[in-house]
């Protein structure tokens, strides 16, 4: 049934109401049909927030560009990635003068990402705009039915960030699930491909889980930096219902990285899977949000 509906809802997802095609989604992805009167576990409510939230504060999160001037004005000690250049125009990198080590990023796109190195010629720029064509065309083009409202929303550009480390290793990622103001949840991602570790702590560093049937972490010491990477998430996602916070770590030190409403798209497989139904209690009664969600279609 899973390779069914997965044909399904990629062929069908763009012609049917977006509120059918995420649930043919949710339902292809954790094999139950998702209950959003009101929802319960921490995906349902993932997913109604893409269905029906179009609070401007949302999109804001969306925007690499915008939640990087809201983090630094929210909390201007913030340790955050260098940015090097924004821009439509990729041949504009050729004038600048660039790190050893950058990487390039779609500002209205997520989970995309190009590692580059050095000075930029024509050639060279040539070959990055067809290794990237169609990032900044991810909400609007023929699988925009897969990216949330909130992309829609952000400006269409390209971002240069120094890399942050040392050596070949991409840093690992430092993810902090905030509900009401509170840390509830730490998220470690570590590694790629097969030795990709996604591992979950308490908010004091106990694992209680992962997101990969294969996570065999070992034992991971608690980050020097955590409580001060904590304070700073309650600060930046002050006012939100619920958000995570993210950041790059890089041995004892800590970077602002982005802000993600939409955690997974509302596909994270929690692993045990009680765990996505406790850190659904978490969230605050969404009934309390100053929106209705009638005024919606989905």
């Amino acid at each position: 049934m899973n390779s069914v509906l997965r044909r399904v809802s990629h062929s069908l997802g763009r012609r049917l109401p977006p509120g059918v095609a995420w649930r043919l989604r949710f339902l292809n992805g954790h094999h139950r049909w998702p209950r959003l009167s009101p929802p319960r576990s921490f995906n349902e409510r993932v997913l109604w927030r893409i269905l029906f939230d179009r609070r401007p504060e949302i999109a804001m999160c969306c925007d690499k560009l915008a939640a990087r001037r809201f983090a630094l004005q929210r909390c201007p000690r913030l340790p955050v990635t260098e940015l090097i250049w924004a821009g439509d125009d990729l041949r504009e990198l050729t004038r600048l003068e660039l790190p050893e080590r950058w990487i390039l990023k779609p500002n209205n796109a997520s989970g995309l990402t190009h590692q580059g190195r050095g000075q930029l010629d024509l050639d060279s720029v040539t070959r990055l705009t067809e290794q990237t064509v169609g990032w900044l065309d991810m909400p609007f083009g023929p699988s925009a039915w897969r990216w949330p409202w909130g992309y829609t929303k952000a400006e269409r550009c390209y971002l240069v960030e120094r890399f942050v480390g040392s050596g070949e290793v991409v840093p690992p990622d430092l993810k902090c699930y905030v509900f009401d103001g509170k840390v509830a949840l730490w998220q470690l991602d570590q590694g790629r491909g097969h030795q990709h570790l996604v591992v979950l702590f308490s908010p004091t560093w106990e694992m209680i889980g992962s997101q990969l049937d294969n996570s065999d972490p070992g034992e991971i010491p608690k980050p020097t930096c955590l409580q001060q990477a904590g304070r700073f998430a309650e600060s930046l996602a002050e006012g939100f219902d619920a958000l995570r916070v993210d950041f790059l770590l890089d041995r004892d030190h800590f970077y602002f990285s982005e802000l993600t409403p939409y955690t997974g798209d509302a596909m994270i497989p929690f692993r045990p899977v009680s765990l996505d139904f406790e850190l659904g209690t978490y969230w605050p009664d969404q009934e309390r949000l100053h929106y209705s969600a009638k005024a919606v279609k989905a």
